[in-house]
């Protein structure tokens, strides 16, 4: 698994520690430690944000604000800050939420930077993602880049769940699916209050929406548990049959809520379908690599 636990791989503890001195130190608990490792003072992300100036402002909503910024504590970092609401229905899981994120340091996450727990304001850094949600591009990824995504976000998934266990309230966690410079998917953890928790059926449902190209209503998935096929056109003319059987078998997976999703080969079948696409979109690379192993 490629996630590391430890603490201390954030990319400000050098920082923050110098913002702490051996009293200070000393007569914290074993959390708050923990957690001083990620602390970034307001002061610093007023700077980022030109004081959260309206230019800077990316979301508004009910329970929290989302700002993009340039954090000078990593080298001029970009960085998007959720800044809290004293109203969220969930504010009182902050040091929980905290808790949770920093310890898991995984490349198919959105890195978690810092928090900000100062003056009565609590907010969380994380980076900034180049190319937005999933939602914004389901219509314009080509068949290799929709099973690259499906696969990417399901072993993030399994390496989540894995750590963190499969909680009944998640702290009020959820997931949006981004995309980076490369294309890769990648978990932003959320804590907007009206996000489903992630379970395998979500999974399911996102990997009908990557299939299809849109997004996708519960009335679409009872249409294909009865068998309905409303696939992308493009999908249906650009992709192995083979590989698209592989597709759909994971979807109906999914659905039916694996207790232990491993015995029923989820990140098997998506890999070897996304093989089986490169190979047809890659015949003189996959032609020269084969003469190279004779």
């Amino acid at each position: 698994m490629s996630y590391d636990a430890d603490p201390h791989s954030s990319d400000l503890p050098d920082a923050a520690l110098s913002r702490l001195t051996p009293h200070s130190i000393s007569s914290m608990s074993d959390f708050e430690k923990e957690l001083a490792y990620f602390r970034i003072p307001l002061r610093d992300l007023k700077t980022a944000t030109n004081d959260f100036a309206e230019e800077n402002l990316l979301k508004q909503g009910k329970s929290s604000d989302v700002y993009q910024g340039k954090l000078q504590l990593v080298i001029g970092r970009d960085v998007v800050i959720r800044k809290f609401s004293s109203t969220h229905p969930r504010i009182h899981d902050f040091n929980l939420w905290i808790k949770a994120i920093s310890r898991f340091n995984h490349k198919k996450f959105v890195c978690f930077i810092g928090f900000c727990d100062e003056e009565g304001e609590k907010m969380i850094v994380m980076e900034h993602v180049v190319n937005g949600s999933l939602h914004m591009h389901l219509s314009t990824l080509n068949c290799l880049q929709r099973l690259e995504v499906c696969f990417d976000v399901a072993v993030a998934l399994k390496d989540w769940i894995e750590v963190n266990g499969d909680r009944s309230d998640w702290y009020g966690i959820g997931f949006k699916i981004m995309l980076d410079k490369d294309w890769k998917a990648k978990f932003l953890v959320s804590f907007e209050p009206d996000k489903e928790r992630p379970d395998w059926y979500l999974l399911g449902k996102m990997f009908l929406e990557v299939l299809y190209g849109r997004k996708v209503t519960n009335e679409d998935v009872i249409q294909v548990k009865q068998g309905y096929d409303i696939i992308d056109p493009y999908l249906k003319k650009e992709m192995l049959r083979d590989s698209l059987s592989l597709f759909r078998d994971v979807i109906t997976i999914c659905f039916e809520k694996p207790e232990d999703f491993e015995n029923f080969g989820i990140i098997p079948r998506l890999t070897e379908a996304h093989e089986n696409q490169w190979i047809r979109q890659n015949p003189v690379s996959n032609f020269i690599s084969n003469q190279l192993l004779l």
